[in-house]
């Protein structure tokens, strides 16, 4: 069909009237110069994706890398690809020029000189060139030392900058090594270097010595019973006496919350002639109780404090006993007992609903709160990540203790 429909229009155009043309009798062939061969490339190159069509240079991975280091993402970013674009984008191969342009950086990371059983952080760029989503995943299933790092997977948009922390916690001492893998997009995997160096806790005086000079006497260890001999230079011997006592002997804590410290206060008082010297000999009678002060002096007919602070760290029934030694004499003992209560906290409302709120005003839900435990409760409200949120306590409230 198409052959005689081509017969048929030459037809009506050919004749047999000769003119004396020649076919391609005249025509040159063009020169073509450089100017034209670039101008011709330029012009190509726009209509296809630059990352494609030219190697990188120099000054463009410059370029970007500014652009991405004024796009700083802070908040907002995604663990996982939740939109349409950010799966699509998140699952592509990427060809060995756009992974150039994602870069996951220092490749070595130096913590330096760490002490045992202390935390310290790093931050590891993450970096995306790209005009697409990308996602980075770290990988530290095989380095406990890092367990404490978080977050580990990060959803990047386009031509933006992310920090990642990385804390390093340790208790071996040595030299630590490490090289952490992480992947672009799960296709795409690479590594970077941890080390560190793990040293004791070193503790330094500001001198080497300390000289106390508060009167020309001596306190020899000849003393018996509850009473000593006070050696004066150039002069007589005086024999003290020292009597002190507690003004409780059973402190009681009561119900306290957990993880909430907790204080309470028993009295020496001195009833003797002459000063006094305590000494608390279990300043640590139980996980999260300590005694202070360790030592001290009770004047002549006066009295000191000795402070039983609690910080629990677990639900517990407590009863025990603190040793306090007096110098030359019996030592005192001190009851502690009380039980630690868990928080038990009840809110009237299952979930905030504001409706529609227009721009410029503000609507408040009320709610309340009711400790059902024996013991003091804290809240607290995390509205750090919502800024247009507040909360609003009445005048007689404890600011988020009930």
């Amino acid at each position: 069909m198409f052959s005689i429909c081509m017969l048929r229009l030459l037809g009506e155009v050919e004749d047999n009237i000769d003119i004396g043309l020649r076919p391609a009798a005249g025509l040159l062939t063009p020169q073509l110069s450089l100017r034209d061969l670039e101008s011709n490339h330029s012009q190509e190159g726009h209509s296809v994706d630059q990352g494609h069509s030219q190697l990188l240079t120099t000054c463009m991975l410059a370029a970007m890398e500014t652009r991405s280091r004024f796009r700083q993402v802070t908040e907002g970013i995604n663990a996982l690809p939740s939109t349409n674009q950010e799966v699509a984008d998140c699952s592509r191969t990427l060809t060995v020029q756009q992974l150039h342009q994602v870069v996951i950086g220092p490749s070595l990371i130096d913590f330096g000189e760490v002490c045992v059983a202390s935390v310290c952080v790093r931050n590891l760029d993450l970096v995306n060139n790209l005009q697409v989503y990308v996602w980075v995943q770290l990988e530290l299933d095989c380095c406990p030392e890092l367990q404490r790092s978080s977050p580990l997977s990060h959803v990047l948009p386009p031509l933006s900058r992310a920090t990642l922390p990385l804390v390093l916690e340790s208790t071996k001492l040595g030299k630590f090594h490490k090289s952490i893998s992480y992947t672009v997009n799960s296709h795409h995997r690479s590594h970077v270097l941890v080390q560190s160096q793990l040293v004791p806790v070193v503790l330094q005086l500001s001198q080497s010595q300390v000289v106390l000079s508060p009167s020309p006497a001596t306190w020899p260890s000849r003393a018996t019973g509850g009473q000593f001999d006070l050696c004066v230079h150039q002069g007589n011997t005086a024999q003290l006496r020292c009597l002190a006592k507690l003004s409780e002997k059973h402190l009681v804590f009561g119900s306290v919350p957990l993880i909430f410290p907790s204080v309470r206060t028993a009295t020496l008082h001195n009833t003797g002639h002459n000063h006094a010297y305590f000494q608390v000999l279990d300043v640590y009678p139980l996980p999260g109780m300590v005694v202070t002060p360790t030592e001290g002096v009770v004047p002549v007919g006066g009295q000191a404090e000795v402070q039983v602070h609690l910080n629990p760290g677990a639900v517990m029934k407590f009863d025990t006993r603190v040793e306090i030694a007096l110098r030359n004499m019996k030592s005192l003992e001190l009851r502690v007992g009380g039980s630690v209560e868990p928080p038990l906290v009840d809110i009237n409302v299952k979930s905030f609903l504001f409706h529609g709120v227009y721009s410029g005003s503000s609507r408040g839900v009320p709610f309340s709160l009711r400790n059902r435990s024996s013991a003091l409760a804290r809240v607290q409200f995390d509205l750090s990540e919502h800024t247009d949120f507040t909360i609003h306590f009445p005048p007689h409230s404890a600011g988020g203790s009930v």
